[in-house]
């Protein structure tokens, strides 16, 4: 059976009356990873093998789905670059070039692959020139 998770914005803000605050975003299978970019523009959600996009600066959030060749196990976005890291469950991690204009409905991509186990997490360094991560052992 196929777990669906449930992503809900919630609203922190003073004087919204808590029935109000919860909103239903996305609705996904298995979700493994949820981002924000550095600067609070981007949203990115993994699900299976899908990741979903959606900038955060507009009144109504639409979410782009791309797809994965594998479970997605894990997100960063790199700080500098409109790029997304997605780890998964062979191992591999694949840079998203999905964040600017030009690259939204075919994004480049590139896959990094130097072990056998799950990618369990990825982290940049602040200024972006290193990436790390932590395989499942």
């Amino acid at each position: 059976k196929t777990t669906v998770s449930v992503v809900h914005r919630y609203n922190m803000r003073g004087g919204v009356p808590p029935q109000k605050r919860a909103t239903t975003l996305l609705k996904t299978s298995k979700c493994a990873g949820i981002a924000i970019s550095e600067n609070g523009n981007w949203l990115a959600i993994s699900g299976r093998k899908k990741l979903h996009v959606a900038r955060l600066n507009v009144s109504e959030l639409e979410f782009k789905t791309y797809y994965s060749e594998e479970a997605i196990s894990c997100l960063a976005f790199h700080p500098t670059e409109p790029c997304i890291a997605a780890g998964d469950e062979r191992g591999r991690i694949t840079l998203w070039y999905c964040l600017s204009a030009n690259d939204v409905n075919d994004p480049i991509t590139s896959v990094l692959h130097w072990h056998a186990h799950k990618v369990n997490h990825l982290t940049f360094t602040a200024d972006g020139t290193l990436l790390f991560q932590f395989p499942r052992l």
